[in-house]
């Protein structure tokens, strides 16, 4: 789907065009090959730069063409009960501003709507504009994984092999975010320096701002993928810690049981034996049996291996 959005400051309201006009901010969701190129032949624009964008896998990374920047990046969002992230190209030229994605940017409501100030004219604000709503869904997403994973480590104790994938896949998630968040804050910096393109004084605020955002959240990223490193380490010294005392508890019975076993087996043998004549014999066998397990008990339990 192509949509030509146009807004200036004359026309206040968001105008959905027929086709191309300077000053227009292009969206282009799910596109076609043939569309790209037709697009990339309308515009005048690198075919092979727009066909990368059909690539769920592309690396975030800025290229200049003739005057033309492009910028990949890598957005958040949910894909019915997963949280994945996704390519976006956004290219900018003298002229318009460019997005081109496979899957509908989940931000694209809060400019249709208007729910943010922008024009399209302003190609240098928007895009700064479409990095922080980027930025603010990852800040999102984070919040919501560092609840579940508050949550998960409250009982370790009580944490299942289920919720200890979960914490893998919050864990792999991470890297996933980190992956898009570190090249994007590479390119803020160039954008900064004004190297790809031209920066306005009022934007200058706004990349700043944009700056401190994006690594606040690389930060947060990266303390919340230790905080599941030490989740896993402690859960496992749990277990382990478990384990040990189900095992001496264990070896501590065995041993316990092996006297009266060993003391029937003794008496049980097809030989002359001691007391066999005593009619009291079997009393004091008992007697003696369960006086070495008592006291073995009692040496176990003092020494905490029971």
């Amino acid at each position: 789907m192509i949509q030509y959005l146009y807004k200036n400051r004359k026309h206040t309201k968001l105008q959905l065009l027929e086709d191309y006009k300077v000053g227009s901010w292009i969206s282009v969701e799910n596109p076609t090959e043939q569309e790209l190129l037709l697009l990339a032949e309308k515009l005048n624009l690198e075919s092979d730069i727009l066909l990368d964008a059909l690539d769920s896998y592309e690396v975030p990374r800025i290229e200049k063409e003739e005057n033309v920047t492009y910028i990949f990046a890598r957005f958040a969002h949910k894909n019915g009960d997963k949280i994945v992230t996704s390519p976006v190209l956004l290219v900018v030229s003298a002229d318009f501003l460019m997005t081109i994605s496979i899957k509908a940017l989940p931000f694209i409501d809060t400019f249709l709507q208007e729910k943010v100030e922008f024009y399209t004219t302003q190609k240098t604000k928007l895009l700064i504009l479409l990095f922080m709503e980027m930025q603010k869904d990852y800040q999102r997403l984070v919040n919501a994984i560092n609840r579940n994973i508050r949550n998960i480590s409250s009982d370790l104790d009580q944490i299942d092999n289920k919720e200890i994938m979960t914490i893998v896949k919050f864990e792999t998630l991470f890297n996933d975010f980190l992956f898009g968040l570190e090249p994007m804050g590479i390119a803020l910096k160039k954008f900064a320096n004004g190297k790809f393109i031209k920066l306005y004084e009022e934007d200058e605020d706004l990349i700043e701002e944009l700056l401190v955002d994006n690594e606040q959240l690389i930060l947060l990223c990266k303390v919340n993928q230790k905080g599941i490193y030490n989740l896993r380490e402690s859960h496992y010294s749990v277990l382990s810690n478990n384990l040990n005392k189900t095992m001496k508890l264990l070896t501590s019975v065995t041993v316990i049981l092996t006297i009266p076993t060993m003391v029937s087996s003794f008496f049980g043998m097809n030989v002359g034996l001691p007391f066999q004549t005593h009619p009291l014999a079997f009393l004091f066998i008992i007697a003696v049996t369960l006086i070495i397990s008592f006291s073995l008990l009692a040496v176990f339990n003092k020494r905490d291996l029971l």
